[in-house]
């Protein structure tokens, strides 16, 4: 039985997932999330059986996430978290075929009672084993949000996996699905699977894992995800700082520091590695002429573009065309160089 839990209070999420009714009766781990829009990523990455949801908080609004449930159907039962205050909410959402209520503090017998009737609702026995579409689903969402340890449960569950290919390749299309652009940095064929070959897949989640973590620098940051997914649908059209902050609404300078200061990088800068990103996989994958990649991309010149793109990489493009298309991204050496350490095993030799 596959369970989301929505909540704004991270303490309240972690005690909850900690109670012993999860592993003993309902033999599953309860996904979560924080906010609306990683609880509706998860929802449409895969379906659950359950979602139990905050009425209302800062970036919850359970309304909201009960009538995309149900309308795309999402879950099949719904259960809310009220406040005292939101009770009145719940009481009024039962019109909409909220499955139950439960009034915080929430109890591990209370939460148990709600699970075991959800669960009959779907057709569940309480010790049915539980499928892989959990530890999937957290896989990708880990993936989307910057997650370290994503990687490791990725590690993990392959390999316990009877067709490791298989669950593999369910991460990779999901990751692309979630993020439309990522095709134009990376092929997807170049994450090449093996049927056999776990290490090969882990190696390649390793490296789709530092790709993000430079292309989207704070994913749960809802502004600053809006703004990086603008840059990177519209990389080729030579796009700027200062197109950004009209595109937003925003003063440029207070757009730059806010950007500083929530990443870590600067803005302009983001902008012209992920174009150098861009021009890497165009480089490979295209047989365009490198100063016509450059002005593509907005570069003044081609001494400009080969100029940037060696500070960026460390090499040449015109190096850079003679490699394999097919390895996997090639991260900037900046990027790799200030990374900070992912918890991965010592890798073998491909």
């Amino acid at each position: 039985m596959n369970v989301l839990i929505v909540d704004a209070d991270r303490e309240f999420l972690e005690r909850c997932c900690g109670w012993l009714c999860w592993s003993t009766l309902f033999r599953c781990a309860p996904a979560v999330a924080c906010d609306n829009a990683s609880a509706l990523t998860m929802l449409r990455l895969g379906r659950f059986d359950l979602l139990i949801t905050e009425v209302s908080a800062d970036g919850v609004d359970g309304p909201e996430l009960l009538k995309a449930a149900y309308a795309d159907r999402l879950a099949a039962c719904v259960v809310f978290l009220s406040k005292r205050g939101s009770f009145a909410v719940a009481q009024k959402a039962m019109r909409y075929r909220l499955f139950d209520y439960l009034t915080k503090p929430v109890s591990e017998k209370e939460m148990q009672r709600v699970v075991l009737r959800a669960a009959e609702q779907c057709g569940f026995a309480a010790d049915e084993p539980q499928s892989n579409a959990l530890p999937r689903n957290a896989v990708i969402h880990g993936l989307l949000h910057g997650k370290p340890e994503s990687v490791d449960l990725f590690r993990t569950e392959i390999r316990k996996e009877k067709d490791g290919a298989g669950f593999y390749a369910n991460v990779i299309s999901a990751v692309y699905h979630n993020l439309p652009w990522l095709k134009d940095f990376l092929e997807m064929s170049s994450l090449r699977s093996a049927q056999d070959n776990a290490d090969l897949c882990v190696r390649n989640i390793e490296a789709l894992f530092r790709m993000l973590g430079v292309l989207l620098p704070e994913p749960d940051d809802c502004t600053i995800f809006k703004i990086n997914n603008y840059v990177l649908s519209r990389i080729d059209a030579g796009i700027d700082s200062h197109a950004i902050a009209e595109a937003f609404f925003f003063n440029y300078h207070y757009l730059s520091s806010m950007y500083k200061a929530k990443t870590g990088v600067n803005l302009q800068k983001y902008i012209t590695t992920a174009r150098m990103m861009r021009a890497c996989f165009l480089i490979r994958n295209t047989r365009r002429r490198i100063y016509d990649i450059g002005d593509e991309l907005g570069f003044r010149d081609g001494e400009h573009f080969s100029g940037q793109f060696r500070r960026v990489y460390g090499f040449s493009p015109s190096s850079l065309r003679a490699r394999d298309a097919a390895g996997g991204p090639i991260l900037p050496s900046a990027a790799l160089q200030d990374a900070p350490p992912v918890p991965l095993a010592r890798r073998r030799n491909a």
